[in-house]
């Protein structure tokens, strides 16, 4: 066996070693029987069948061999050169579909480990290549696409744009294995990066997954395009469809990109989070930034914040988000140690937040300081309260924060929360929360209508919330004198954001209280007639039957149920008609309805398909209702 076979034979091997063998093979190129043995060696190749281990192994070492080779012996390789390609072209036009397979798979190894290929056997390539894409064989297909995608910028403007146009077609072949292997070759481009961004929602996990591998990979040019190309809320959209995918190896690589790409470092977080608030600061995109910064923080545990590293009284929002994030990770591991360091006392916290509040009285930079007071407040949670002056001092902030500011319902939430936590007793709690409103009620000046309005509104905010966050307020004796005094003068406004509130506020009692909230269904039955506050209503009324049933209603209230979603159904409001439809939806769904006659509600618009309500139904998803046992009997 000559010397230049057994390095062939041992090339093939699993266990050998590419760069070694590929360097003997390079120092043999010059002897006499070289080409003969190696173009056996190749023919024996093209003939064997898919899935035999060992010829992969081989096809792999090729590659390195071509690229030493093309480094090392430069005449040898291009006479090489002009001897293989022609005869794997002629392999790729064949009928046996094992032979045309392995030739693509040798090309492909050669194309993608050679700098130089001369012009007329580029061509030959490129126009072999596109036939091939077309072949019955999905692996041949494949391996075509890596080996088009390779030359990508070898031709003229005009070729690259055809092929760049072809690559992006094949982004959206029904093949899935297409679409992978044109996303782990394809070129980051300003023409590009928006395709590949779209495959981040595609239906296949194995693809989802090479998305985030190939913005990893190609973190550099995915950097250079990203603000004259991608605006950060794709950029948002992107990182939340990867985090909240349902496979875990996604999630992943989609953790793996983001914190390779943009968050690399202390530095380059605290921007690009700030990039990110600075898109739409709500609070649905800031449950999300922060269960990625606690990601952040696990997959980081030497990221370490001081309390002297802060610069406190020029917060920006990214930075008070951060510091949320930051003590909300190290308070669910349990590391107090770690928050201590960061945090002040309870006294400094309040001197920063009567800060902020001193900064949002300039317009300019009112919205800023609300978020920013807004995560402080949060950020109040994980403060040492044993200290009982401390404590006391907090509480009396908390207590003059919605008399003395225009604090925003999200903070006066999280100071309600804290102020239940810190005082215990839900009693006490409820009677402070009556001398707030009470203050905020005094504080209107007297004979200005304007003015009582406005106070009468954050009353019934701050009760809206106490209604959310407490349970046991309705069953309070205090909590409905409440609605007594703030509330139901209140609820027949003429003015439809008082009317809502005012809605809201006894819908939340009612459902914390079943029989005062049988008392007052036939008034949110009434008010489904009035179109500024139908939609509410309509809202109320579902709660309601999902959370109690009907079977303690009287036949004239379960009446006067199924008429007002009979005439929901027909609504031309199409939030109205959303709310409708999804609620019957759940009502089946949860087996809620008592009679034949409730059942026919749901089926009357499924049927109906002329009717507004079933395209919203079928848009939904719902349409498997139709087949479900709870409609049998009706047919």
């Amino acid at each position: 066996m000559s010397s230049v076979r057994a390095v062939l034979q041992d090339a093939s091997h699993r266990s050998s070693t590419h760069p070694k063998n590929s360097n003997t093979l390079c120092k043999l190129v010059k002897s006499k029987d070289f080409e003969s043995e190696f173009f056996q060696c190749i023919f024996h190749v093209l003939k064997t069948t898919k899935h035999i281990g060992h010829v992969d192994t081989f096809v792999k070492f090729l590659g390195y061999f071509f690229n030493d080779l093309s480094l090392k012996e430069t005449a040898i390789h291009e006479s090489l050169q002009n001897s293989l390609i022609p005869y794997l072209l002629k392999g790729l036009k064949v009928s046996n579909k094992t032979v045309r397979l392995r030739s693509c798979q040798i090309l492909s190894a050669y194309v993608n480990n050679v700098n130089e290929i001369g012009e007329e056997l580029y061509l030959n390539i490129k126009e072999s290549v596109l036939e091939r894409i077309k072949d019955k064989d999905p692996s041949v297909r494949n391996h075509a696409v890596t080996i088009l995608c390779r030359f990508q910028d070898c031709g003229t403007d005009e070729e690259n744009s055809e092929i760049l146009n072809l690559l992006l077609t094949l982004l959206q072949n029904e093949s899935s294995d297409m679409r992978k292997h044109v996303l782990a070759n394809i070129d980051i481009t300003p023409q590009s990066i928006e395709y590949v961004f779209k495959r981040a929602k595609d239906i296949d996990t194995n693809v989802r997954k090479a998305v985030y591998e190939k913005l990893a990979e190609d973190y550099s040019a995915v950097d250079e395009y990203l603000e004259d190309i991608v605006d950060f809320q794709s950029i948002l959209d992107l990182l939340k469809t990867g985090f909240l995918d349902r496979e875990e190896s996604v999630r992943k690589s989609c953790t793996k990109m983001a914190f390779k790409v943009w968050m690399s470092d202390d530095q380059q977080l605290f921007k690009f989070i700030q990039d990110l608030v600075d898109i739409d600061p709500n609070l649905d995109n800031d449950a999300f930034i922060k269960s990625m910064l606690c990601e952040y923080f696990a997959v980081n545990p030497k990221t370490k914040f001081g309390h002297d590293d802060i610069e406190w009284s020029e917060l920006t929002k990214g930075a008070a988000l951060i510091i949320d994030a930051y003590c909300e990770h190290y308070f669910k591991k349990q590391n107090e140690e770690r928050i201590e360091l960061l945090i002040p006392n309870v006294g400094d916290w309040v001197n920063l937040l009567q800060h902020y509040i001193l900064l949002g009285q300039d317009e300019e930079s009112e919205n800023e300081v609300e978020y920013i007071i807004l995560h402080l407040l949060q950020v109040a949670n994980y403060l040492d309260f044993s200290d009982e002056a401390g404590r006391r001092t907090f509480i009396e902030f908390l207590c003059k924060l919605p008399v003395e500011t225009d604090a925003s319902m999200e903070q006066l939430k999280v100071s309600f929360l804290l102020m239940q936590n810190l005082m215990v007793d839900s009693d006490k709690f409820i009677n402070q929360i009556c001398v707030i409103l009470e203050c905020v009620l005094n504080s209107a000046e007297q004979n200005n209508a304007d003015a009582l309005l406005i106070c009468q509104f954050k009353c019934l905010e701050i009760i809206s919330i106490l209604m959310e966050i407490n349970q046991n307020t309705a069953q309070n004796y205090s909590a409905m004198q409440l609605m007594e005094i703030y509330v139901f003068p209140l609820v027949n406004s003429e003015r439809t954001p008082v009317r809502s509130l005012c809605l809201r506020c006894i819908a939340l009692c009612c459902l914390n209280d079943q029989e005062f909230g049988e008392e007052n269904l036939p008034m949110f039955i009434s008010s489904t007639k009035n179109a500024s506050v139908a939609k509410m209503a309509y809202q109320f009324i579902f709660d309601w039957i999902l959370t109690y049933g009907m079977g303690d209603l009287t036949p004239e209230v379960k009446s006067s149920i199924l008429r007002a979603l009979l005439d929901g159904l027909e609504s031309v409001n199409e939030e109205v008609l959303s709310v409708v439809v999804e609620g019957v939806c759940k009502c089946l769904m949860f087996g809620c309805h008592l009679d034949k006659e409730a059942v026919c509600v749901g089926v009357t618009f499924t049927l109906d398909a002329a009717s507004p309500s079933f395209v919203l139904f079928s848009s939904r998803h719902c349409k498997r209702l139709i087949d479900s046992s709870m409609f049998k009997f009706l047919f």
